[in-house]
């Protein structure tokens, strides 16, 4: 459940909050990308869980560290790859 903080939800019933990331994430196709960074670890073989809050994580650190690079707001899937070539 996405929107100011990430909620991960298990069928289960367990919550997790990841309350990280920042109001750069808040574009369009964000979600496309921790979608597929949850998608990549799936097929890695990591447990449904564990890649939810490993791609979460992942997600957020890009949104803590964008800033510094390409402004507050508005970042987009390839700000990922030029902030890693700087």
């Amino acid at each position: 459940m996405k929107g100011a903080a990430t909620w991960i939800v298990e069928p289960q019933g367990g919550r997790l909050l990841y309350a990280g990331g920042g109001i750069g994430l808040a574009t369009s196709g964000s979600g496309d990308v921790v979608a597929n960074l949850i998608v990549g670890l799936l097929s890695r073989g990591l447990p449904p869980t564990s890649a939810a809050l490993r791609g979460v994580f992942l997600h957020g650190e890009a949104g803590r560290r964008l800033p510094g690079s390409v402004g507050q707001v508005g970042f987009l899937a390839r700000n990922c790859r030029a902030s890693r070539q700087a």
